[in-house]
């Protein structure tokens, strides 16, 4: 008999042994005679001499469904509940699990490195010879281990959508089948939760996505995406409504869309909103307007925080980052 069937055999309500010595154990009641008392507790059975048991009492449907669904949550984590029709999805779901353990320690570790940046992006103005160089040293230091930080917390992302799409949206096959489905279901959308997923309300400009963009939370400016632009970049009549952190200016080379690599006068502004999304610290580089009707282009600085989908049938672009 299969885990699930072995449970759905036992009656749905819940039972409460209460021991002679005073305990109680908590359970489904398997079977019971004379000698002894076999005891579901969910992560497996125990039987227990029916002399040491005073009494049992039953619990009320609410309690027992509870039980239950605790129970079966525990067959399911622990993978000795996988109907043999289900054993590829469920393959699809460890691997899942796995890059979400990976993708959570990448946050605490992304978040623990912005804060510091952050801290020192603020203090780098007011240092001056080796702690000014320090700091300096430190926050190119960081700017090399956020992108693998990111990048894991974005394969999370990949391996939750990859696993979302291999559900179907009606399950077929035996009862077995179909309740593990709706566990699996139901797990999944639990993983839905942990990120925060942002359609951004855009406008089609040829084969480009245009959007609406906010720098310094006060100068709005609109932006053609460009995945193929390794840095924002602005008009100089924007740029010159915008305070640069302190010490972030500098003079780099950015790459176009058609493969160029172009001198620009890069700094950092301290955020970069787009829809509900945000975030600090972008480099953005100065040059034209790449159109009319657009102050420039929303590059990697921003979207490489972001597991990025482009929808250019609806023209929808979506962010999506783990809470």
């Amino acid at each position: 008999m299969t885990p699930l069937a072995w449970l759905l055999a036992v009656p749905l309500w819940a039972d409460v042994l209460v021991l002679k010595n005073g305990n109680e154990m908590e359970g489904l009641v398997v079977s019971t005679n004379a000698q002894e008392i076999v005891l579901d507790m969910g992560f497996g059975t125990t039987a227990l001499p029916r002399r040491s048991v005073a009494k049992i009492r039953r619990s009320s449907p609410e309690d027992a469904e509870r039980i239950h669904r605790e129970h079966r949550k525990k067959f399911f984590d622990s993978g000795r509940w996988v109907p043999k029709s289900c054993e590829d999805v469920f393959a699809r779901y460890t691997e899942t699990g796995r890059a979400r353990e990976a993708g959570t320690d990448a946050k605490k570790r992304r978040d623990s490195l912005t804060e510091e940046e952050a801290r020192l992006s603020a203090d780098l103005g007011g240092l001056e010879g080796q702690a000014r160089y320090d700091a300096w040293k430190r926050l190119q230091e960081i700017s090399t281990l956020l992108p693998a930080a990111e990048r894991e917390m974005q394969a999370y992302f990949s391996k939750f959508k990859a696993l979302e799409s291999a559900l179907p949206e009606t399950p077929k096959g035996t009862e077995e089948e179909k309740e593990f489905h709706a566990r699996l279901t139901e797990a999944v959308a639990e993983m839905s939760k942990e990120f925060n997923q942002d359609t951004i309300v855009s406008r089609k400009s040829g084969s480009h996505l245009v959007v609406q963009a906010v720098l310094d939370g006060r100068v709005p400016c609109t932006l053609m995406v460009d995945t193929g632009a390794s840095l924002t970049t602005i008009s100089p009549a924007i740029a010159a409504k915008l305070t640069p952190v302190p010490g972030s200016e500098s003079d780099g080379l950015t790459s176009l869309a058609d493969g160029r690599r172009v001198k620009v006068k890069v700094f950092r502004v301290s955020t970069l909103e787009v829809g509900r999304s945000k975030e600090e610290l972008v480099p953005v580089a100065v040059l034209p307007s790449p159109g009319n009707g657009v102050d420039g282009l929303l590059g990697m600085s921003f979207l490489e925080h972001f597991a990025v989908q482009v929808d250019a049938q609806s023209g929808q672009l979506m962010l999506n980052r783990l809470r």
